[in-house]
């Protein structure tokens, strides 16, 4: 019973509080501060996030199964070191993945919705602003 209350108290207090740690970070892109948070690598983040999203899951998937098979001595059992390779790996070849499923499915459907030339207009006159 304690521990269910500790547990809803925790959930509770972080999704109150999960709202307004935002209200920074949204003033930040549009103030006077805004250079710190447009980033081209944020920019560049925020065009694959979607694929970014869908496949860092199956990347890690294969990649653990991979390893398990072929190299289990590089599995990242509490060893730092292999930890952090398993996560600049994962990383890039989602990145990678991600920018390829952008490029390639994902802009071939955006291309066909209603008012795609206007918003990817607007989208180009934004960033070179």
């Amino acid at each position: 019973m304690f521990l269910s209350r500790w547990v809803f108290a925790s959930a509770a207090q972080w999704s109150t509080t999960s709202r307004w740690h935002s209200l920074p970070e949204l003033y930040g892109g549009t103030g006077a501060h805004r250079r710190w948070v447009n980033v081209p690598v944020l920019a560049f983040y925020g065009y694959i996030s979607y694929g970014l999203y869908l496949v860092h899951d199956w990347i890690a998937g294969v990649y653990y199964t991979l390893l398990a098979r072929f190299a289990p001595g590089l599995l990242p059992n509490l060893d730092f070191a292999k930890i952090c390779l398993a996560i600049v790996v994962i990383a890039a070849v989602s990145t990678g993945v991600a920018y390829l499923s952008r490029v390639t499915y994902e802009e071939f459907f955006l291309r066909r919705k209603p008012g795609a030339q206007r918003a990817q207009a607007a989208r180009r006159a934004a960033v070179s602003a």
